[in-house]
């Protein structure tokens, strides 16, 4: 046997006693035994390394190196207090045990959508050990919900791995809330007849609408509006209302409320009894109109357009649109200082609005005045524009106008081409006539259509296109496919 280094190699203690005849002494065989048995209990609590028998047939492999008896650091994460998006947050985690940890720790935090924090974390801060309170870096949210933070700790050479704590540790969640959106409405000095707020809005990023009320001078206390005005909000900034076109002078409210979103609380209705948001409105410009009157439905394009004169003016023209404002029906030029009416042509049925502005003393004064007109030229009821499958055979109807004073009859035209009559060029037809029979129509064909409408000797006209079915078929109007723009008219063809 051979011993360790540092240790005597005389092993003569460990051979038994010989008799004279060099037998061995009784009992000194196993005391041998004893004694070499303590020599390796000696050697091993030495340290001495004895290598295990390796097994027939097997490869030689190194142990991973690893720590005895690591010491298990402890830690207890918190999260920073509730707050409201757009805010920084942060996490803080008491270490207890282990051994003078070294190495760090990581923060994990959790997006508002990711419960079971399954996903990837939003945000990861990863800080140096060393003391028994470890802040993470900070974060600013940029949306509301709750959060959670994990974290874990790597480990060193004294110390095991720790973590990550548990998603489901309520310490760890972070609650952030929704901005608390502002918002001032200011009413703006009435102007040409109409009177207009603005609305001031402040949040985080914020999105949805504002609405805009104006309530009468009769309404003390903001009980129901005479007009609402919807615009929608892209970011913090300055917002304002449709003008609103005022009936009478007095004092105005306004109020303005907004809807919210996902990541700002709404705000609701502004104080009625504001001063910034009442404004005093003169009595309407007077250059106001007579016909039509602010509200009137049923207008008639028949029956001149008339207006109050006014002293001094030097010169007036009108417009006539399909919005406030808008002059794409009606552009008068100027028109001279004696005149206070002008014959509009026929106007299409509904929502309209009519602007008479004044010259006086080289400045413009002006009345918006929004009405309804009746209709004045005959619509088409069947087929409708972009109608396909339409029976070659079958009959054209229309609703007819012959209430309205100054109509004189309808045409039809029916063409393969735009604008032409190659096919149908009825003339005209009676005022009570709703309906015509054309021949039978080529089958399998795009055709072109024009309804017009005789009024005072004016003509109107509505303009659409169909598609009949093929031969055979089994004709049926169909839903639209196309629009078809409007086309100069022609006079129809003398019957």
């Amino acid at each position: 046997m051979t011993a360790a280094a540092g240790h005597s190699t005389d092993t003569s203690t460990c051979r038994p006693r010989l008799g004279r005849r060099g037998r061995a002494i009784p009992g000194t065989r196993r005391l041998g035994i004893v004694i070499a048995v303590a020599l390796v209990g000696m050697w091993l609590s030495a340290g001495v390394a004895v290598a295990a028998p390796r097994p027939s047939g097997a490869s030689s492999v190194r142990a991973k190196a690893h720590v005895d008896n690591a010491a298990g650091v402890e830690m207890s994460l918190v999260s920073s207090p509730t707050t409201s998006v757009g805010m920084q947050v942060y996490a803080v985690t008491d270490v207890s045990g282990g051994n003078d940890p070294t190495g760090t720790f990581t923060f994990s935090l959790f997006g508002a959508s990711d419960p079971s924090c399954a996903a990837l974390p939003v945000f990861v801060s990863t800080v140096p050990a060393g003391a028994t309170a470890v802040d993470s870096q900070p974060y600013t949210t940029t949306a509301a919900g709750t959060y959670h933070w994990e974290v874990s700790y790597n480990g060193d050479s004294n110390n095991a791995p720790a973590g990550p704590t548990s998603c489901a540790n309520a310490s760890g969640a972070l609650i952030v809330d929704p901005y608390y959106s502002a918002m001032a409405v200011t009413a703006q000095a009435a102007s040409g007849g109409t009177i207009q707020a603005s609305a001031m809005l402040s949040g985080y990023s914020p999105t949805g609408t504002i609405t805009f009320s104006v309530f009468s001078p009769s309404d003390m206390f903001c009980s129901s509006p005479v007009f609402t005005s919807t615009v929608a909000v892209s970011g913090s900034g300055t917002y304002a209302s449709t003008p609103y076109v005022y009936p009478a002078g007095g004092q105005y409210k306004w109020q303005g409320s907004y809807s919210g979103d996902a990541n700002n609380l709404s705000v609701g209705s502004t104080p009625c009894l504001n001063s910034p948001s009442e404004v005093t409105a003169p009595a309407p410009p007077a250059s106001g109109l007579l016909y039509p009157t602010n509200g009137q439905t049923n207008v008639s394009s028949s029956v001149p357009f008339t207006w109050q004169p006014v002293a001094g003016v030097q010169v007036y023209f009108m417009t006539v649109g399909t919005s406030l404002g808008a002059w794409d029906l009606v552009w008068t030029g100027y028109l001279p200082p004696s005149q206070t009416s002008f014959q509009v042509p026929g106007l299409p049925a509904g929502n309209l609005s009519v602007v008479l502005y004044a010259m006086v003393n080289n400045a413009w004064t002006y009345q918006f005045v929004n009405f309804t007109a009746q209709p004045t030229e005959a619509a088409m009821m069947s087929p409708t524009n972009g109608s396909v499958g339409v029976n070659p055979d079958g009959t054209f109807t229309w609703s007819t106008v012959n209430g309205v004073p100054g109509v004189q009859g309808y045409a039809l035209w029916i063409s393969t081409v735009y604008g032409g009559a190659n096919l149908v060029g009825t003339g005209l037809l009676p005022a009570t006539q709703s309906s015509y029979t054309p021949p039978p129509l080529p089958a399998g064909k795009t055709l072109y259509v024009i309804l017009f409408t005789q009024r005072n000797g004016v003509l109107s006209y509505q303009a659409i296109t169909i598609a009949t079915a093929a031969a055979g078929s089994n004709a049926r109007a169909h839903a639209a496919v196309q629009q078809t723009p409007k086309i100069s008219p022609v006079p129809p063809a003398a019957p």
